[in-house]
């Protein structure tokens, strides 16, 4: 395990920064020490890395090219995958075909108002009146006189 530094005097060779996160509001990097195996990495604060202070800017530079290569992949993706907004499309019917469309529609709106109201008159032909009186349940019963 890489040396605690409080009691050691020997120097220690970092290798490289592998990771990076914030830990209790501070901003620690995971480092590598040159001849130690990987369980030997230690988390350290970025104030205590002033004198590998290059490791820190080269890692920083990799992790944002990193970031700006993923977001151009996506953004290429989204752009590929959905569909292109048409602003100007031409119209469906020409202008005499449209007319001549809405002439029916109004034809066949009046022909379905005058259907409707033929229903209506045949259904008055037929006078009924409806009596509702409590139940002896608190139901209702319906008694109705047909003239």
């Amino acid at each position: 395990m890489p040396p605690k530094k409080d009691n050691d005097d020997r120097a220690y060779e970092v290798h490289s920064i592998c990771r990076k996160r914030i830990h209790r509001g501070k901003l620690q990097y995971m480092l590598k020490w040159n001849g130690w195996e990987d369980v030997s990495n230690t988390w350290e604060t970025s104030e205590s890395l002033e004198h590998v202070r290059d490791h820190v800017n080269e890692f920083d530079a990799r992790i944002k090219s990193r970031i700006i290569e993923n977001l151009k992949k996506r953004n290429k993706e989204k752009a590929s995958s959905s569909r292109p907004f048409i602003t100007n499309q031409p119209p469906r019917f020409s202008k005499e075909e449209e007319e001549s469309k809405e002439k029916e529609d109004k034809k066949e709106d009046k022909k379905e108002k005058q259907e409707e109201t033929k229903d209506d008159k045949d259904d008055s032909d037929y006078d009924v009146n409806v009596k509702v009186s409590p139940g002896v349940s608190g139901g209702a019963q319906i008694q109705t006189d047909l003239n």
